[in-house]
């Protein structure tokens, strides 16, 4: 029986999301907090005809602005939705705290949750005008919140510059369902009889693919497997300019439970991303106890001690990466202290905890 059952139910009744489908971390996040949260509550999914859908982000970045008051149909049902309710818990869309639910749900108290800032150096000079839109719409929403809660603590500073103040409550991990992941259905399935080093994310330029590539030709007895959205020969060539070496294996976008089965199986799972906010599978490699490698003054390194439950190298340092990936190679006593941090401090349970105590504050004000 889960912890967040045992609690008795909080006064306050939550309106939550939104979701967008079965993976990714806003969703996952969401996804959580549903199932724990000791406070009454409701979550929503996004529907794809919105036009707040991601899926029409990228034709519509250049109407960012007039988009947070379009009129779109779901959005002001949702206005109408909220005045039932006593507090709202956007993440990824604050912008409709001042566009649709201030007017429609005078009671209604607001949270909001940060789950990714950009930045112009990862993206290309054609891409980053829409997520720079992006970025200014969300920040400057923010401020229209009566609490705002940062995945990431290395986000705190950077939102009280901008005039934002935020209380870090990171991402968790379902411990409990990592526990029955098993690494030997993985290699059984995908052929594989021999470690290896293990990507596990959307194919984005700033997730840093060509740093993975390139580990990957400085150890090539080693294996490599690759997995997430958009993660195929054609897309990484357009994105990298380069074919993977022949000792990386391409899945693509696999089931959840395979994601699972390949932390269990991984020796090590690297990030090499230079901007990470907080990815919620840095906990699950954790959680399944595989050896993390991360970049220093990422989401990740908040958390982890080089050497003791991680590894961590210099951001963009691709001779770095690579000291670190060697050692992880090496130490999967590593991965075990990863696990026990993750069950003693980022297990979902107590994270969730967290935010309903936040709801409690909220409400209470």
């Amino acid at each position: 029986m889960r912890f967040a059952r045992l609690r008795r139910p909080m006064a306050g009744r939550v309106l939550l999301g939104p979701m967008f489908g079965e993976f990714g971390g806003v969703s996952q996040h969401v996804r959580q907090l549903d199932r724990r949260l000791a406070h009454e509550h409701e979550a929503f999914r996004l529907p794809p005809w919105s036009v707040y859908h991601p899926v029409w982000s990228g034709l519509s970045w250049r109407f960012e602005a007039a988009r947070r008051a379009a009129p779109d149909p779901f959005a002001l049902a949702l206005s109408r939705k909220a005045r039932a309710f006593d507090l709202v818990h956007l993440h990824a869309f604050p912008f409709w705290i001042r566009a649709h639910l201030r007017k429609s749900a005078p009671r209604a108290k607001t949270v909001a949750t940060l789950h990714q800032i950009f930045f112009e150096e990862d993206f290309s000079e054609a891409d980053w005008p829409r997520w720079r839109a992006v970025n200014e719409s969300v920040l400057e929403s923010l401020k229209d919140a009566d609490r705002v809660i940062a995945v990431a603590k290395w986000h705190v500073p950077l939102l009280r510059a901008r005039g934002i103040e935020a209380t870090w409550i990171p991402n968790g991990a379902d411990v409990a369902a990592f526990a029955a992941a098993d690494g030997a259905r993985f290699r059984a399935k995908h052929g594989l009889d021999e470690p290896f080093y293990l990507w596990a994310a959307a194919l984005l330029r700033y997730k840093r693919p060509n740093l993975f590539l390139d580990l990957a030709d400085r150890y090539p007895d080693r294996r490599f497997v690759m997995m997430g959205r958009g993660v195929t020969p054609a897309n990484l060539h357009a994105l990298t300019g380069r074919a993977p070496p022949d000792n990386v294996l391409l899945l693509g976008e696999v089931p959840r439970a395979d994601v699972m089965d390949a932390f269990a199986a991984a020796r090590a799972y690297v990030l090499p991303s230079s901007r990470e906010t907080f990815a919620i599978a840095v906990l699950e490699a954790m959680a399944a106890g595989c050896a993390v490698v991360a970049a220093r003054g990422t989401g990740a390194s908040d958390i982890l001690t080089d050497g003791q439950t991680g590894f961590l190298f210099s951001p963009d340092d691709a001779d770095d990466l690579a000291r670190a990936a060697d050692r992880a190679w090496d130490r999967p006593e590593v991965g075990e202290a990863a696990r026990d941090l993750a069950e003693r401090h980022y297990a979902w349970d107590a994270v969730v905890a967290r935010i309903d105590a936040l709801y409690d504050e909220v409400l209470s004000s």
